[in-house]
């Protein structure tokens, strides 16, 4: 989760979860890195509209190569 560090990585699983349509004009996602290991790394992505109504949320486990 360090920036600093850029490492590849490949995506092994992934999650999402659609709350509601959005009635907004944009989308907003907001990265989150939930812990990074030696091997594997966990992400939260939470989508949002432009009138604050939470949309989606995606879960990602990614694996360093």
């Amino acid at each position: 989760c360090d920036r600093r560090q850029r490492q590849m990585c490949k995506e092994t699983a992934h999650s999402i979860d659609f709350f509601r349509s959005s009635k907004g004009t944009k989308l907003i996602a907001t990265a989150h890195c939930d812990k990074a290991g030696s091997r594997l790394a966990f992400f939260t992505v939470d989508i949002t509209d432009d009138l604050g109504k939470d949309i989606a949320r995606m879960t990602a486990t990614c694996a360093r190569v």
